[in-house]
C-alpha cells in the first residue's frame, strides 16, 4: 500500500536489493506493521512507484524511460 494504492510484488523481490529501504523491510530485522491482507502502508506518493517496482524486480537490466529530467529528479526523490 503506498499511498492508498496497492501494489503486489513477493518478499523476494523487496530483498533484492539488502541494504535498501524495501531490503530492510523484506529481512526481518525491523518491526513491521501488516495489515490483515498482508500489506503493509507506505507514506509515500504511488505515482512513481511502479518504476521502482521494476527496477527492484530486474536490476540494473531494467529500462526506464523517463517523460524528463523533472520526472527523473521526482523518482530519485521517492527511491
Amino acid at each position: 500500500n503506498v499511498g492508498g494504492e496497492h501494489f503486489r510484488t513477493s518478499m523476494e523481490t523487496m530483498a533484492s536489493f539488502p541494504t535498501s529501504f524495501f531490503g530492510v523491510i523484506a529481512s526481518g530485522r525491523h518491526t513491521v506493521k501488516f495489515d490483515d491482507d498482508g500489506s503493509f502502508f507506505i507514506d509515500r506518493s504511488p505515482q512513481h512507484f511502479p518504476m521502482i517496482l521494476e527496477y527492484l524486480r530486474n536490476g540494473r537490466q531494467s529500462v526506464v524511460a523517463f517523460a524528463s529530467t523533472q520526472q527523473m529528479d521526482e523518482v530519485r526523490l521517492e527511491a
